[in-house]
């Protein structure tokens, strides 16, 4: 008798993309993560199937479809397995596009489970570097594939949002927001093995997926068959606990982003100390892995919430940061911020960087641009009637900080560059390549502090101010 499970396979497949695509109606392409393993393989050939199907919705025949493989180069038929993933899309009229990363040549120390997280962030960026702004990427995970994320995480002390598994429709840190879909996320893998074999399906079996070294494969092939024959329903325990822990993470976050509004810095993105320190611990918790979240989509543990509650009490003067998921915590003044590490900048020549403010033709906005190696750039905008400076008509050249340095405000008396950012608030980070203005060889504009006495607009007329752009997500002036 016909087992006809390929066709029911296909038939919840469908329901399920049509559900996803009908949420985010700006998707026109669909990209599969395509390993060569059975899962991918499965999920490929369903696809294939699904666009071409006379019965299937309209809108599937007008997406676009293509297949992406990586080859992260840590095994040695590596290059063997890149070739089969293009013979089966060639087989299957579907694009295929390839990525070598060559992990092998990664630093000593990048070996293991290591290497294999390292294998996986770089594999979401490759990918994600290749998607369309209306793509969105396929991947194969099943509901087994939920089930070991769920147990390998509570055998790491993961709380309410990291007992939620894998959700079925997400956006991937690592990848800077890349949309990826996991439409067989409630199949069972026998489904996907029976389905396989009636469809006579070639695929990769990679070997060190048997490696019980790895935690995740010592869960797959240990723990997990003596969990299924003492509950055989385990799966489906394990989705019902997961559903229930993403209930509660969702109202976690609801409840933080309110205890938040009360707790606010000066700037966008930043927290009061002072105001945190004025909640319970566990409040406090709650709100800093959920700022963390905002800012970078990554997921704060325990050690790092011990390490922030040790930063929010240290003295000022050490100016305490904490490094994190590629990220800086800073502390400053009251001020709680996050930004990513800043880059080295480039020491001027001696008469500092040379920008030209005033080429004809020249009109409001169009001013050129001064690209500051390693720390930004300066632009120059209207500042409005009686603000700002005098439009430069000569050539001007940009310093850093030097020492002994002084600065007269318009009506003030003069000050060193310290005291003024001190007063102004100005990080001690970001001081040493803080641009100076100057005009003539006359210190005209500091950033931010302003125009120097002398280059002030008179009252009558428009005036311009620099504005120095350090594209850091925190922090800066």
């Amino acid at each position: 008798m016909h087992d006809p499970a390929p066709d029911q396979l296909l038939d919840r497949l469908e329901k399920t993309l049509e559900h996803m695509l009908a949420s985010a109606p700006g998707i026109r392409g669909i990209a599969i993560a395509f390993s060569g393993g059975m899962d991918s393989t499965v999920l490929l050939d369903l696809c294939v199937r699904l666009k071409v199907r006379p019965s299937s919705s309209s809108f599937f025949s007008s997406l676009s479809w293509r297949a992406i493989h990586v080859n992260h180069g840590l095994q040695p038929d590596a290059d063997r397995w890149q070739h089969h993933c293009l013979e089966v899309c060639g087989q299957l009229e579907i694009p295929c596009q390839t990525f070598s990363l060559k992990l092998g040549e990664q630093p000593e120390g990048a070996t293991g489970e290591g290497l294999e997280a390292m294998a996986r962030q770089q594999r979401y960026r490759a990918m994600a570097g290749s998607l369309e702004r209306d793509e969105v990427l396929l991947t194969a995970h099943h509901a087994q594939d939920q089930g070991e994320t769920v147990l390998f995480r509570l055998l790491r002390g993961a709380g309410p949002r990291g007992l939620s598994g894998m959700s079925d429709m997400a956006t991937v840190p690592e990848s800077s927001g890349m949309s990826l879909w996991r439409p067989l996320l409630g199949e069972n893998p026998v489904c996907l093995q029976r389905y396989a074999e009636q469809r006579k399906l070639q695929w990769i079996e990679d070997s060190s997926n048997r490696d019980t070294a790895f935690s995740r494969n010592y869960l797959r092939h240990q723990v997990i068959p003596a969990i299924s024959r003492r509950w055989p329903a385990w799966l489906s325990s394990v989705e019902r606990s997961a559903d229930a822990c993403r209930e509660s993470d969702a109202l976690l976050q609801s409840l933080a982003e309110q205890w938040l509004d009360d707790c606010q810095g000066q700037r966008p993105g930043q927290l009061s100390i002072a105001a945190l320190l004025k909640k319970p611990s566990s409040e406090r918790d709650v709100m800093l892995r959920q700022w963390l979240w905002r800012q970078g989509g990554q997921w704060a543990g325990r050690e790092v919430l011990d390490q922030l509650a040790a930063l929010l009490i240290a003295a000022e003067d050490r100016q305490p940061k904490l490094e994190w998921q590629g990220y800086l915590i800073r502390r400053y003044r009251d001020e709680l911020l996050v930004m990513r590490p800043l880059a080295d900048i480039v020491a001027p020549p001696g008469t500092g960087y040379e920008w030209v403010c005033d080429k004809p033709g020249n009109v409001a906005g169009d001013l050129p641009a001064l690209v500051l190696p390693g720390n930004g750039r300066l632009v120059m905008r209207l500042a409005g009637q009686g603000a700002g400076m005098r439009r430069p008509d000569t050539v001007c050249h940009v310093r850093y900080r030097q020492e002994g340095i002084r600065v007269r405000l318009p009506g003030r008396p003069g000050k060193s560059l310290k005291q003024l950012w001190q007063e102004a608030g100005m990080p001690p980070w970001l001081r040493d390549r803080a641009p100076l203005l100057y005009i003539e060889d006359k210190l005209a504009w500091v950033a931010g502090v302003g125009v120097c006495e002398g280059f002030e607009v008179p009252g009558s007329e428009p005036g311009w101010l620099p504005c120095w752009e350090l594209h850091s997500s925190s922090g800066e002036k």
